[in-house]
């Protein structure tokens, strides 16, 4: 298994063999990775319930359940010794190292221990103590050994199908972890990329208020501190409340507004939406700056936009529409760009097959609309 050596205190580190090193710090950590009970407490339940269960099988064929519990009581620790000695110091000693044989041999002793010792506690102390009279006793006995032998395959087999289980389910938790944090990487660096993108279009929105003396500079600095404060703060997040994402939104299109002057037409509808909706940052946000640099900014004269955001059974729907330019005419191409690629990207991972993106040209112009399942606040973390 292969447990950190860390959980142990570092006096005890140089005791342990390299190899053995990750089974026996099993047994020093108080709990497994990820479990909220104790190892100890997990091993004593698995072994109590097949003492249970052996003992009471054999207890049915003659109704005797508290000798037989007490016969198999008493050669539990032996076969929980071996267990142990097996599937802990055995196998990752040996076996996993390539040393078959040598794992053979080891496993065939432990077994012979366990029988022989089996037998003389058998002989000198379980049978004086159940029968007091006198009894006879066969030392070798190849029935009572080869039974012996079944209940401690048995008692073997069930213990690692436990710490099969066990492992396997560690296992996939922390494939789990990885996989979110692997996402948590990839989301970052999507974001990563977009955060300069937009605020260079801000700060280039400033500088032509600067340049042509606009009274308006200082308002334009306010929005784009707001927009800053946002991508410092907000958008690290993995969920913000939507009237967020949207104040930003009223942010840029305020800025764009001011750059473009009267030839920008911005037409918006939004519906009343859940004060406690929350949904990725900047997800809405890239269609409406994709919407202003490759449709208002590309083209001469008037420029019509229009955006729509309502809240519906439970979804956001979101749409934006402006005229078509040569690039997102060719779909292909525009839906090829890395801003669009990214959020796209991220749709993915956030929200898998529950979300619905369309783009088209139709009439001259091009529109997306993008439908997206809503969160409520309760479920941010």
């Amino acid at each position: 298994m292969a447990i950190s050596v860390a959980f142990i205190d570092e006096s005890r580190r140089s005791l342990i063999p390299p190899r053995l090193g990750g089974s026996l710090v099993y047994f020093w950590s108080l709990k497994k990775p990820g479990s909220s009970f104790p190892i100890w407490l997990q091993h004593t339940l698995v072994w109590s319930f097949y003492l249970l269960l052996v003992s009471g099988s054999a207890g049915l064929y003659d109704l005797s359940f508290m000798p037989s519990f007490l016969a198999f009581l008493a050669k539990m620790p032996l076969i929980i010794l071996g267990a142990y000695a097996i599937f802990y110091v055995v196998v990752p000693g040996f076996w996993d190292i390539g040393q078959r044989g040598l794992a053979a041999l080891s496993i065939i002793f432990i077994y012979a221990f366990i029988i022989v010792v089996n037998r003389l506690f058998t002989w000198q102390v379980l049978y004086p103590l159940l029968f007091r009279e006198d009894y006879s006793f066969d030392f070798f006995n190849w029935y009572r050994i080869s039974t012996m032998l079944v209940y401690v395959l048995m008692a073997h087999g069930f213990f690692l199908a436990f710490k099969y289980y066990s492992e396997l389910t560690r296992a996939l938790k922390k494939e789990k972890e990885l996989e979110q944090q692997k996402r948590q990487a990839e989301l970052s660096f999507l974001r990563a990329q977009v955060h300069p993108h937009f605020l260079y279009n801000t700060l280039n929105a400033l500088y032509n208020d600067l340049v042509q003396g606009n009274e308006n500079a200082s308002d334009t600095l306010l929005k784009l501190t707001e927009i800053y404060r946002f991508v410092l703060e907000e958008s690290k997040e993995d969920l913000i409340p939507l009237r967020k994402e949207l104040s930003l939104i009223d942010n840029y299109i305020e800025l764009e507004q001011k750059r473009y002057g009267d030839r920008l037409k911005i037409k918006v509808e939004r519906s009343e939406l859940g004060s406690d909706s929350v949904l990725p940052p900047l997800i809405l946000f890239s269609f409406v700056e994709n919407s202003f640099k490759h449709g208002v900014a590309a083209q001469e004269g008037e420029s019509h936009v229009d955006l729509l955001i309502r809240e519906e059974d439970g979804k956001l729907d979101f749409r934006i529409s402006n005229p078509a330019t040569q690039k997102q005419i060719n779909l292909n191409g525009y839906q090829s760009g890395i801003g669009l690629e990214n959020t796209t990207r991220q749709l993915d991972l956030i929200f898998g097959k529950e979300y619905e993106l369309n783009q088209q040209v139709e009439n001259g112009i091009f529109s997306t609309r993008l439908s997206i399942p809503l969160n409520d606040g309760s479920q941010k973390n």
